[in-house]
């Protein structure tokens, strides 16, 4: 498994966004289900720890440190416009460079906390996902739960015939 240490300037960007999705400031609402409420404190542990793990799945990978200095997470002024494409490919490459189970091979005690941690780290990149799919037009044009209006509708044939028997 190759290992990469995110910068720590992406995650000073991703504890940003979250701050602003969050609505712990009233800015808007929520894209973001997993966040929604959540303090800006809450969001500094969260992102801290998946530094923290980011580091260890790396010291674990090349038995040498990453060389970055801890992770304190500051209040962005917001001046970069960063898309919430960029934000998702963010969550994936921290995702994607966090092994739990290779730091629990390694001994390494991994409490409650930081399992947790990653588990919402996979909620919220499911909700950025949904969030970038549901801003889609075509999403929005979609029908929902209704076949769309066309005239070259034909009657769907079986793909298999499916019998059981209990003898």
């Amino acid at each position: 498994m190759s290992v990469l240490c995110v910068e720590e300037a992406v995650y000073d960007r991703v504890a940003y966004m979250l701050f602003l999705e969050s609505g712990d400031h009233a800015v808007k609402y929520s894209r973001f289900k997993c966040f929604r409420g959540m303090s800006f404190q809450a969001i500094d542990v969260m992102v801290n720890n998946w530094y923290g793990l980011n580091q260890l799945t790396y010291f674990v990978a090349y038995k040498k440190d990453c060389h970055l200095s801890r992770c304190t997470m500051k209040r962005c002024n917001g001046g970069d416009n960063f898309t919430t494409v960029v934000f998702l490919k963010w969550l994936q490459c921290i995702r994607q460079n966090i092994s739990i189970p290779n730091l629990e091979k390694a001994r390494l005690p991994i409490n409650d906390e930081l399992k947790e941690s990653v588990k919402l780290l996979d909620r919220l990149i499911t909700d950025v996902l949904t969030s970038i799919v549901e801003s889609t037009p075509e999403y929005q044009a979609a029908p929902w739960g209704e076949l769309p209006n066309n005239n070259d509708e034909q009657e769907l044939q079986p793909v298999f015939e499916f019998s059981y028997s209990l003898n």
